[in-house]
């Protein structure tokens, strides 16, 4: 029985979350697509604001110097830009999508179902974000053009170099979207039972991001060294280059570059959900402009986007 069942309940769900995405355009919210786009938008913004930090923290790790010029700070952008660009609207949208299917009768997801959800979102974003990081940090220690890196790369070691410090880079990526997708919103929840909602964001954002670097860090410190070292004639294994930091500086050594990529976690948490929120806010307004004129609208809007949604 369960099995005629099964096509049959997958069905309903399906149905269900037809409905729900209906329901959704009909009340003037942002379809799945329209998330992919702000989520595009959002992951760009990010990547241009926080580069700086990400080449001074490769630097940190690798032990090169940090050199205090745009020219230096923002080589590779374009490429990290095409990796984080992609995976925020995947996520974007793939929230949008998926939430009606998986939320409960209420309409809410469980603080479990988002923490699973957000670490099997990262582990799979590490795909892109792991190779597209192995060529900006070759392109950061050569100094040449992201063609010309990729072509290295894979003449000189093959296509399956590409996939170098992959575990390391789904471990932190996973984990940070624990961070993002659950911690914060589940933060976010809690804190506005007791304080307004911007000092609920703030507070929420501070928390998830200082906790994401903490415990992400280990995981980009091994990645960084494992893909710096792509190109050596000695090539190292995640179990290498862990044993070999513990070995040297033990613990200390794990967090080479903590302060800079610190600082860009916290921000991220700010930047993606103030741009997502706004580039709603905009989209609502292009697409029924003489409704978001009306007294009850304006409010309606202004409690909608006080802080950003989950």
């Amino acid at each position: 029985r369960g099995v005629r069942d099964g096509p049959w309940a997958w069905g309903r769900r399906v149905r269900a979350l037809t409905a729900a995405m209906a329901t959704t355009a009909k009340a003037g919210q942002c379809s799945p697509m329209e998330q992919t786009a702000i989520g595009g938008v959002s992951g760009t913004i990010e990547v241009i604001s926080s580069q700086p930090t990400v080449a001074a923290k490769n630097a940190l790790q690798e032990g090169r110097p940090i050199k205090w010029n745009p020219r230096f700070l923002y080589r590779g952008v374009g490429i990290n830009a095409m990796s984080i660009a992609p995976i925020t609207a995947v996520q974007f949208g793939a929230n949008g999508a998926l939430t009606p299917l998986f939320a409960g009768k209420d309409g809410t997801l469980s603080s479990g179902s988002k923490l699973a959800a957000g670490a099997l979102a990262g582990v799979i974003s590490a795909l892109v974000s792991g190779p597209a990081e192995l060529v900006m940090i070759q392109q950061q220690r050569t100094g040449l053009s992201m063609g010309t890196t990729i072509s290295n790369l894979i003449s000189q070691r093959g296509p399956l170099t590409l996939a170098k410090g992959l575990g390391a880079a789904g471990g932190r990526d996973g984990l940070y979207m624990c961070f993002v997708l659950g911690t914060t919103p589940v933060l976010t929840h809690k804190f506005n039972e007791t304080m307004d909602s911007k000092r609920a964001f703030v507070a929420s954002g501070l928390i998830s991001g200082i906790s994401a670097a903490v415990f992400t860090h280990p995981f980009d410190t091994v990645k960084t060294k494992i893909q710096g070292n792509a190109l050596e004639p000695k090539q190292l294994s995640s179990f290498a280059v862990t044993r070999d930091i513990m070995k040297d500086e033990g613990i200390r050594g794990f967090y080479r570059g903590f302060i800079p990529r610190g600082m860009r976690l916290i921000a991220a948490m700010f930047t993606l959900n103030v741009s997502k929120t706004q580039l709603e806010k905009t989209l609502q307004m292009y697409k029924n402009p003489e409704e978001t004129k009306t007294p009850e609208a304006e409010s309606e809007i202004s409690q909608q986007f006080s802080a950003p949604s989950s």
